[in-house]
């Protein structure tokens, strides 16, 4: 029997080409270009209510109730349930909250598997498409100047036509090349406030920053409540088997923040001296790892 979601993990998304079925001896996971076998010892629904919308997906658990593999997407539950129980495994149809600490709580080995095909863009590509914005940008600054504002904002309307009939990066380049040329941009002045510490993470990803003594972490439109530097907080950077993360504990030694994921250690050494903040550099062992990402107050996943 082969289960299949039933639409994308966001409102008006792609549906994920994402296939699960049991071999007799191993659940199977088939996405384009990979497939994975494993024996999950349950599998569990979530939906998370965020700014940007609902996510909804399904989440492989081990026995510790870490997750192995999240899928993303919208999954009919009775198909799931099915072959949960030819699987020897459990089924929960909603996980419980709070779900981003449930969902960075990964077990080693973790993966998510979106279902779709990431398309790659070649250097010699890249350059031709920051080209062609360039090349944009001075066409529509020129056809402004001129008095062409409704000519311009009519081959806006064109390119969006376009973007939506093509998925195209070249028509993205040249119909929208403000986007085009700002994005190195700011990426560039992102990586200067790191190396100066004002910043930790990469663009476009998780960044903490420190405004008003208060700690902020962020990503996109997506904001934690913010922590008071005057809770006695501390940064412990850790490695658990192949898994790797950053914790924010204060001084009550409760995990107020858990934020999986690659670390540089140079960038956080930074940043903590920036902010006063000390810092642990750890391997924990699986009770330790357990213990903290189970107490953990808020998360990112």
């Amino acid at each position: 029997m082969d289960v299949k979601p039933v639409a994308g993990p966001t409102k008006g998304s792609k549906c994920p080409k994402t296939v699960l079925q049991w071999d007799g001896s191993a659940l199977v996971v088939t996405v384009p270009g990979d497939s994975v076998r494993l024996r999950p010892a349950g599998l569990c629904l979530y939906s998370h209510t965020q700014e940007s919308g609902v996510l909804k997906g399904l989440a492989l658990l081990d026995a510790d109730g870490m997750i192995m593999l999240d899928l993303p997407g919208e999954w009919h539950y009775r198909p799931l349930r099915q072959l949960a129980w030819t699987a020897g495994a459990t089924f929960d149809s909603s996980m419980p909250a709070p779900i981003p600490v449930r969902l960075s709580a990964r077990a080693p080995g973790w993966r998510r598997l979106t279902g779709r095909k990431v398309a790659r863009i070649g250097r010699w590509t890249r350059t031709l498409i920051l080209g062609a914005s360039i090349a944009g940008l001075f066409l529509m600054a020129y056809i402004v100047t001129v008095g062409g504002f409704l000519a311009w904002r009519g081959l806006s309307s064109l390119g969006r036509f376009l973007l939506d009939l093509l998925d195209s990066k070249w028509a993205l380049a040249l119909f929208s090349p403000v986007l085009g040329v700002l994005r190195p941009v700011r990426g560039w002045f992102h990586r200067r406030k790191v190396e100066r510490g004002d910043v930790l993470g990469s663009y476009g990803g998780v960044n903490l920053t420190v405004d008003t003594e208060m700690l902020r972490v962020s990503r996109g439109k997506e904001n934690l409540p913010p922590l008071r530097l005057s809770r006695g907080l501390w940064f412990v950077l850790y490695r658990y088997e192949d898994l790797t993360g950053l914790f924010v504990i204060d001084s009550a030694n409760e995990t107020r923040r858990h934020l999986p994921g690659f670390w540089a250690p140079e960038d956080v050494n930074r940043f903590a001296l920036r902010h006063d903040l000390p810092l642990q550099v750890v391997r924990l062992t699986r009770e330790e790892y357990l213990e903290r990402v189970r107490s953990a107050k808020h998360a990112t996943f």
